[in-house]
Order: C-alpha cells, then sequence, then structure tokens
C-alpha cells in the first residue's frame, strides 16, 4: 500500500506537467505560428518564433505518465492497465514521427547559416 502511495504522488505531479506543456505546445504555440489563409506568413512565423516553435515540439514530448500509472493500476485492474500500456506504446512512436516532422520542416524553412527562405 505505501508502494501505491508513493507511486500515485509521482503520477500526480506528473500529470499535471503533462497537462501544462500540452496546453503549451497545443495551444500558446500555435496561437504565434498559424496565420489563417496566408501560407507564407505562417512559415515566416515559424522562422521568427523558432526557439518557440522547437519548445512547443519539445513540450508535446511528455512520455512517462502511462507508466507510472499503469504500476498504480496495476493492483486495481490488470487488463485496463496492460490496455493503457498498449495504446500509449502504439502511440509514443506516432508523436515522435510527429515532432521529427515538425523539425524536418523548421530546418527546411532555414538554412544552415539560419537565415529564412520564406521571410
Amino acid at each position: 500500500m505505501a508502494n501505491e502511495s508513493r507511486i500515485a504522488r509521482w503520477a500526480g505531479p506528473v500529470y499535471l506537467v503533462m497537462v501544462v506543456t500540452g496546453f503549451f505546445s497545443q495551444g500558446c504555440v500555435p496561437e504565434k505560428i498559424v496565420a489563417p489563409g496566408d501560407p507564407r506568413a505562417m512559415l515566416a512565423n515559424i522562422v521568427s518564433h523558432e526557439v518557440l516553435f522547437r519548445a512547443g515540439a519539445a513540450a508535446f514530448m511528455m512520455v512517462p505518465l502511462p507508466f507510472l500509472l499503469f504500476r498504480w493500476l496495476l493492483t486495481a485492474h490488470r487488463g485496463a492497465a496492460m490496455a493503457m500500456v498498449v495504446l500509449a506504446l502504439v502511440g509514443v512512436p506516432v508523436s515522435l514521427r510527429a515532432v521529427n516532422h515538425r523539425l524536418d520542416a523548421l530546418r527546411l524553412l532555414t538554412h544552415a547559416s539560419g537565415t529564412s527562405r520564406w521571410a
């Protein structure tokens, strides 16, 4: 029981960090980057807010929560805990690939010297 309590105490703050980083990467970053109806402006925004764009990509990669919750939920319902981990294992590579595409787009938009092709 003490071990479950310790895992739950770790899972709570990790979940809170995941919510905050998710809000940042899915809410705050697109607000600065997206320019509806103007692709050139959006590309220029990505280049001009490169650090923000990279931070959003990094925040998108919060992975450890399902593994903490697995240990905690294992005693409650083994099948549900296993299903959660399987779904997380499927979702993590998809998320990492999406981040890779975002960074590839940034690389294509900027030269090696750091100057923009679009601005």
